[in-house]
């Protein structure tokens, strides 16, 4: 893997603005302003977090080692709000303050805080997804409802 700049991470820099979510496929995808399609993730620890007893608040990116940050900050978080979504998501927000990089309002899809790579436009298969984000999809459990492998699902509010 080669390094990239933190500019190129999309740390430090505004988030894209995404005018709509679709579904292709089963997966959610973010439509950029300009018509591109973007994989949406969210950080399946989450689930983890709150199926342990007790549990544990995941912390926003900014207060993470250092030696994590360039692997988390290239997963950005969805800035709200999308006005277009399919019927049948629960759409809301998170506030995001916890260091100034990524001080926006975040996307929450059924419980589950988005996120985006810059420039992956790649096409959500089984097993092309990174390590600790998966692929955000149609169906995703709502929180407090019990998944068919029985995690308790995250409630929002959390990040990286």
């Amino acid at each position: 893997m080669t390094d990239r700049s933190d500019a190129e991470l999309g740390k430090n820099k505004p988030p894209m603005t995404f005018k709509a979510i679709i579904q292709n496929e089963n997966y959610l995808y973010g439509i950029s302003a300009e018509g591109k399609e973007y994989p949406l993730y969210f950080f399946a620890p989450l689930a983890d977090a709150y199926s342990n007893i007790p549990s544990y608040a995941v912390p926003f990116s900014p207060v993470w080692p250092e030696y994590t940050q360039k692997f988390i900050d290239r997963y950005i978080p969805v800035p709200s709000p999308i006005d277009v979504v399919p019927a049948g998501l629960t759409i809301t927000s998170q506030a995001r303050t916890g260091g100034g990089s990524r001080d926006w309002d975040q996307v929450i899809c059924n419980g589950w805080p988005l996120y985006y790579v810059q420039d992956d436009h790649k096409k959500v298969k089984k097993g092309n997804h990174p390590t600790m984000f998966e692929p955000a999809y149609f169906g995703m459990p709502t929180p407090g409802v019990e998944s068919p492998d029985g995690v308790e699902i995250p409630g929002p509010s959390l990040g990286p």
